[in-house]
């Protein structure tokens, strides 16, 4: 009956796949239901507790959950508690690990305990694809670190919180904004020219992002970097992954816990926009410079400086008038975690708000101030259904809700940044918004009588995880089925309205701009549907033979990504993996999977990606015993194949396509238009993926009573098939899809030392890493002809970013021309109509006495780091404690072209750096002269424009007290801790001559939102 219901479930396509899971879980329960025990029932626990050599344990404390006494073992080991089916029983000694077991499971059975080993504790879980080891027994290269280490703080975005924490993890804050904090990752270094390689981002092994989670949903986030423990992945594994593992209820106790926070967020070198009368200076000083006529007279530049007429002469700061110098942020979370013999539980539920900058931004009618508001929600359940059976169902998501002003944020900003502070007053004198015919845009009318935008997302996140023990088959044997379903969706609403401006004339005669509309609702549109699943289904076989111990998992995956409006995505991979150890100090583990991918042809489409690799505890050796300093010491290394499929190419980009709609041509004696055909660029049908071969050897140690911890890795990756560009004649009148002719290397090291000791009622804690990698484009089809000075070849992979352009090419500048004779005696230089001193020199690189475009060269500039870092300490003494961490970066280059030389035609391109624009009463100005027109000499990418990306950065602070236990009795609370602080506190770079942040240089400037300072105070109270 069962199996009949279980066929017509998953054969009917037609029904709604949440009714299929809900069906299955029903039946599942309903299958083993008769084998599951009473709940409540009373019985004996009976059982004998030993160790891996089958001897009897003496001394073992055994506990019942949410109980504080119990039995202790006696020396041949046996035991008999008195308990119920809804009981957990906990087993403790110490030098043994702690076992937690259902009180049903033990009927006259054997408890076989562990004895504690280096980096084989309680506390050493490491979580890696569907399975768990003791990092002692991982011989890949991974990272870990527990969330109960991070700091906790107010921030939308999770990822920055992880800079400078962990070794081989380069952080890059990228967007500043309410709900846009983000960041960028990247793992070890660069081995591909064609993306910015974002590792695979895990959470409880599903493909899923985890920025906009709340970090009281993590247990831990776990960092996998080589070939050994990516190759499960196959072809998307190659950029590296980050495993974050969700809490999970304990049974041991009930937990309730709550916290609070509350802050401020503070905008760091924002514009500084020059008043009235300075920017008339600067416009007159660059018309001069162009040898025209000023703009603005003397009587005109007096009102500027006297302010006699505010709407003759206005004299605006926009920044000032409609930027806040802080915003508050809040957060509330309240989670619930226990359970017993049949459900273990953890629910979360939290609320976080982050205001924005704008200021006067509220009104009668709507809010027009960015604000980012955020629910999330998740339960995680475990249940024991019976000694064989255990059903996992998870689920948790979010609402997220994102407020703007409707011109967007950028345009708001651009124009609070950008616009002139004489351009117009902002309120003429009968009451109209200002504005004129170049600069229509009133920041006060935006934000007041332009109407807003609400985008509200919703997220739902299920997963059900089904484990079946096969000991009837053979002991140690299980089998498992795991499957995911994902919806995401928008909804976006709000209100429109539309202003106009006038500008008057000195005659009083005012002319309209733009035509006023009633305050009306937005029409609401439904976008971004998006639904993910995943299938996992396998064995796993875990098992001793006295010393020698085994694991294996073997798993299929089928994952489906579907949206309106285009074609599914598919993908399916077979991934197994044997791990052996022996006595626990050897250890071997081989990884191989066969994966597939429809971004290429029928018949190419899949792949093998096998990995090995080894470990070593050489400091259990005898020949070691003597080393008395030495407490660990673990030798690893891997070697294997990864792949990449997500290649820079057009979708099948395999086939040949047409399109359709372009240019109309006419036929026949009627003349009728007729859309044409086109063909798109030619296909590629031996398209594949990038093939990454990951070396990687390092080790582990532990020294001086193990208060000491050093870990090394040296790594190598080779990167073949990378995509570039096909050259092939012109005569085939047709682009076509790149060929996978490129190859690319990087090779570095990375470490991390740990220093934790006590010192009376001082318990010091110390943590520092350091990675360093250097890339090498080993082959990439360029230009038949090109100069040796212009080819990529040779060179790291990299580049400069600009807007959204990536540079790498430069002019070589050699300072500003300071009189005409030395124009007269230089290169001649055609970048411009004319050159004048104060215009830039440059090198003549081909020696042809001409700059121009042959004198551009390729260099190693890149906004990739060639070294990044991290440091940090933590300390307490009796109930306070303070901690914080350090992030630095090394052998990084940012460029201020588009800062300096920001603006239009209609701003002059004045701005608050022409004030250190050269002229002739000041010639060791820090820029050249300023110009309206002919401005590209002085605007061409060189290296005049490029600085030092170097910095280091106090990333996060934070002081806290505990409230001793002893006055927290009498009201039922376990703890309370109170603490406040900080995130992006100081910064020192190597960007002196100008005010900016060396991460995000154009925050705070053209339409970017400010760089953010947050301060926080907070309240956890446990119950």
């Amino acid at each position: 009956m069962v199996i009949f219901l279980l066929r017509l479930t998953f054969n009917n396509s037609q029904m709604n796949s949440t009714y299929k899971i809900i069906i299955f879980t029903c039946l599942m329960f309903w299958a083993f239901t008769g084998q599951a025990q009473v709940p409540g029932a009373a019985f004996n626990a009976i059982g004998i507790i030993v160790d891996n050599a089958n001897k009897p344990i003496e001394g073992v404390s055994i506990l019942i959950q949410e109980k504080t006494s119990g039995i202790v073992t006696g020396a041949d080991g046996k035991f008999i508690v008195p308990c119920t089916t809804n009981d957990i029983l906990i087993f403790k000694k110490s030098g043994y690990n702690t076992i937690q077991k259902p009180a049903t499971d033990i009927v006259n059975s054997n408890v076989i305990m562990i004895a504690s080993l280096i980096d084989a504790g309680d506390d050493d879980n490491v979580f890696i694809p569907f399975g768990v080891r003791k990092k002692r027994a991982v011989s890949a290269s991974v990272s870990t670190i527990k969330v109960a280490d991070l700091p906790q703080l107010p921030l939308s975005t999770l990822n920055n919180v992880l800079s400078g924490r962990l070794p081989g993890l380069y952080i890059k804050q990228t967007g500043t904004r309410p709900g846009t904090d983000d960041a960028t990752f990247l793992i070890r270094g660069r081995s591909s020219y064609n993306s910015n390689q974002e590792p695979l981002v895990l959470v409880d092994g599903v493909e899923r992002d985890f920025v906009n989670m709340d970090i009281n949903e993590i247990e831990g986030i776990s960092v996998l970097k080589d070939a050994a423990s990516l190759s499960w992945y196959g072809m998307t594994g190659a950029n590296g992954v980050v495993y974050v593992s969700t809490k999970r209820g304990s049974p041991s106790a009930t937990k309730i816990s709550v916290d609070v926070q509350g802050g401020i967020q503070m905008p760091q070198n924002k514009t500084k926009p020059l008043n009235s009368y300075n920017y008339a200076l600067l416009y007159n000083q660059a018309l001069q410079n162009d040898g025209n006529a000023p703009r603005y007279d003397q009587t005109t530049l007096d009102g500027y400086q006297s302010g006699s007429d505010p709407y003759k002469y206005p004299n605006n700061n926009f920044v000032d008038q409609f930027m806040k110098t802080a915003a508050p942020v809040q957060r509330y979370v309240v989670t619930v975690s226990g359970g017993n013999a049949f459900a273990r539980y953890f629910t979360l539920l939290s609320f976080y708000n982050q205001d924005g900058l704008y200021k006067g931004a509220e009104n009668t009618k709507y809010n027009s101030n960015t604000n980012y508001k955020r629910y999330n929600f998740r339960t995680n359940l475990d249940l024991h259904i019976n000694k064989n059976l255990d059903v996992l169902l998870d689920v948790g998501g979010r609402v997220e809700n994102l407020r703007y002003p409707n011109s967007g944020n950028g345009t708001f900003l651009s124009t609070i940044y950008n616009t002139p502070s004489n351009a117009f007053p902002l309120l003429n004198a009968d009451g109209t918004y200002g504005g004129s015919s170049l600069f229509r845009s009133n920041p006060l009318a935006m934000l007041n009588e332009d109407g807003n935008y609400t985008d509200l997302y919703r997220t739902l996140l299920a997963t059900m995880n089904v484990k079946q023990k096969l000991d009837f088959i053979t002991k140690g044997l299980s089998a498992n089925v795991f499957y995911t379903y994902d919806m995401t969706g928008l909804y976006q609403s709000g209100f429109t309205q539309a202003y106009e401006v006038y500008e008057f004339s000195n005659t009083g005669t005012a002319t309209r701009f733009g035509n006023k509309a009633p305050l009306n609702y937005r029409s609401t549109t439904f976008s971004g549907n998006l639904r993910n699943n995943e299938f996992w289904a396998g064995l796993d076989y875990d098992r001793s033979f006295g010393k020698h111990d085994f694991k294996v998992s073997s798993r299929m995956q089928r994952a489906v990504s579907a949206q309106p409006n285009r074609l599914d995505n598919t993908r399916i991979n077979y991934a197994s993996r044997i791990s052996y150890s022996y006595m626990q100090r050897y250890f071997a583990d081989v990884v191989a999977s066969y994966s597939g991918s429809q971004n290429f042809a029928p018949g190419k489409r899949f792949g093998w990606f096998p990995a090995v690799s080894a470990g070593w505890i050489i400091s259990d050796e005898s020949f070691l015993k003597s080393a008395k300093f030495l407490d660990y010491l673990k030798l690893r290394g891997s070697f294997g194949l990864v792949g990449n499929d997500g290649i820079s190419a057009r979708r099948y980009a395999y086939r040949n396509y047409f399109s359709r709609g372009g240019s109309q041509y006419t036929f026949g004696t009627g003349y009728t238009a007729v859309s044409n055909t086109t063909e798109v660029e030619l296909g590629n049908a031996d398209l594949t993926w990038e093939k990454a071969t990951k070396v990687s050897v390092g080790f582990d140690t532990r020294l001086f009573k193990q208060s000491l911890s050093v870990s090394f890795d040296y790594f190598y990756e080779k990167r073949k098939d990378l995509l570039t560009t096909a050259i092939l004649p012109n005569i085939l009148g047709q682009s076509t899809v790149s060929v996978n002719d490129g190859i690319a290397q990087y090779k570095g090291y990375e470490a991390a030392v740990n220093y934790n000791k006590s010192f009376g009622k001082v318990n010091v804690q110390l943590n520092a890493n350091f990675t360093s990698s250097k890339s090498k484009i080993l082959a990439i089809n360029e230009e038949a002809g090109l100069p040796a000075y212009q080819k990529q070849l040779g060179h790291s992979i990299g580049s400069v970013i600009q807007g959204g352009s990536f540079l790498r090419n430069f002019l070589t500048a050699e300072g500003i021309f300071q009189t005409q004779a030395e124009i007269d005696a230089a290169p001649k230089q055609k970048l411009s109509g004319t050159v004048k001193p104060g215009d830039i020199r440059y090198k003549d690189i081909n020696q042809d006495g001409v700059i121009d475009n042959l004198d551009f060269s390729t260099t190693d500039y890149s906004d990739v780091p060639t070294s990044y870092f991290g440091f940090g300490a933590s300390v307490s003494y009796s109930n306070f404690d303070l901690s914080m961490q350090f992030q630095g970066i090394d052998g990084r280059t940012i460029q201020i072209n588009d800062l300096v030389n920001s603006g239009s035609a209609s701003t002059g391109y004045i701005n608050q750096f022409s004030t250190d624009a050269w002229t002739a009463s000041n010639p060791s100005a820090l820029y050249p002269r300023s110009a309206i027109a002919d401005r590209a000499n002085n605007t061409v990418n060189s290296t005049f424009w490029l600085r030092s990306g170097d910095y280091l950065r106090l990333k996060t602070a934070e002081i806290g007290y505990t409230v001793p236990a002893t006055a927290l009795k009498k009201f039922h609370i376990k703890s309370t801790r109170f603490y406040v602080s900080g995130f992006n506190l100081l910064t020192f770079s190597k960007v002196k001559d100008l005010p900016v942040d060396p991460e995000i240089p154009t925050s705070g400037y053209g339409s970017n939102y400010p760089y953010i300072k947050t301060f926080s105070a907070g309240l956890t109270v446990n119950f």
